[in-house]
């Protein structure tokens, strides 16, 4: 019996998005529509070519669907929505992109999907959780990320990527004390975990990700100031 295909949805084309969308499709396990937005026509025409040491060469890679925005890829259900942007709620606050998802029609036609944040800081969540949270259909259903992984864009549509790349998951919910995960929230986070997995990446999944997060911003810190002082 053939397994159904989950459609995802991953929102920021950059090197981090592209190498999931990548992972995503290689699971056989995911319909995967991108949304890419500068590199839109480039990435269309041509595809994406991924020089890496983990996945190989590949030249004019495409996902199932490249989208120029969120409002065109709204016209179906997402099983997962993952936000590989740059967080700076400053120029953008996160339920300002989404809104397409979180407003009429989509979000009287559909079910919320679950939302998976690949973005580095801290509270990042917070806006989003709230936003699905005033649509009164349930609880949110939130997963943070802290991702390790090198890759970055050479050019427009061609992406550098080493030999890993690394991904703990958990749960966002306003409650920091809990030490386990429910049955709901356990599921969440294998599925999307076995999606990731099937496809190549290494994951954690763990019952409170803040601590996680917050241990990889401060990494962040550290190195993003050894290598500016450096050279």
């Amino acid at each position: 019996m053939s397994t159904q295909l989950k459609d995802v949805l991953l929102v920021g084309f950059g090197a981090v998005g592209a190498v999931y969308s990548l992972i995503l499709k290689r699971s056989n396990l995911a319909r995967v529509t991108i949304v890419a937005r500068s590199n839109y026509d480039l990435v269309s025409r041509e595809g994406i070519h991924f020089a890496s040491g983990k996945y190989g060469d590949i030249r004019g890679w495409k996902p199932d669907r490249i989208c120029q925005s969120i409002s065109e890829a709204a016209d179906r259900p997402y099983s997962y929505v993952l936000v590989a942007t740059k967080a700076v709620p400053e120029l953008t606050r996160t339920p300002k992109l989404l809104e397409p998802l979180l407003s009429t029609p989509y979000a009287d036609k559909y079910e919320q999907p679950t939302y998976v944040l690949l973005q580095n800081g801290l509270n990042v969540e917070v806006d989003l959780y709230k936003a699905v949270q005033a649509l009164g259909k349930g609880t949110p259903k939130i997963v943070s990320a802290a991702v390790w992984i090198g890759t970055n864009l050479s050019a427009p549509n061609v992406v550098k990527h080493g030999d890993f790349d690394r991904i703990t998951l958990g749960i966002y919910r306003e409650d920091r004390t809990a030490v386990l995960n429910t049955p709901q929230e356990q599921n969440i986070l294998e599925d999307i975990g076995g999606l990731l997995t099937a496809g190549g990446s290494e994951v954690t999944i763990v019952p409170e990700i803040q601590r996680q997060k917050f241990a990889k911003n401060f990494w962040n810190v550290a190195f993003s100031s050894y290598a500016t002082l450096t050279g």
